[in-house]
């Protein structure tokens, strides 16, 4: 079998498509932390509009996509050399990045799930969350099968 470094770069992860270096890396990773560090400013208030949902859910969003990419090209690397003991440790610290983003916002869904039926499907109908409206409903389906935020 040959060594990564004598494989043709085209049969290779393209892993400079998400970071140019592990400093541009580390800066998302920092800002990942930052942002997770408080509490969400927006939980308890998913009920109060359809505009308030749409912002909490665009907030998501965007920390999330920051930490899908600092997770993929942790791992990536880290599995380009599973020895390497620079990348192990980045792919705990994506990993534990994902741990803070699940935190953050574990509300997100139980109260979604509280969200009175009739106040739901007018959000739902509005055109605030028509970018959200698919993944409202998958979480909606699940609701008498899941559990209250005090249970």
């Amino acid at each position: 079998m040959p060594a990564r470094s004598e494989i043709d770069d085209k049969f290779k992860w393209a892993v400079s498509d998400l970071y140019s270096s592990d400093e541009a890396w580390e800066k998302d990773y920092n800002s990942i932390l930052e942002l997770t560090d408080q509490p969400s400013e927006l939980k308890g208030r998913m009920g109060e509009s359809a505009g308030m949902l749409y912002k909490a859910l665009k907030e998501y969003e965007q920390v999330e996509y920051i930490t899908e990419r600092v997770y993929v090209y942790a791992f990536m690397k880290y599995y380009e050399d599973t020895a390497n003991a620079v990348y192990q440790e980045m792919s705990g610290r994506a990993q534990a990045a994902v741990t803070k983003l699940s935190e953050k916002y574990a509300f997100l869904t139980p109260e979604i799930l509280a969200i009175d039926q009739k106040k739901m499907q007018e959000y739902l109908n509005s055109d605030t969350l028509a970018l959200y409206r698919h993944a409202l409903e998958d979480i909606l389906e699940k609701k008498e099968h899941a559990r209250s935020e005090t249970e």
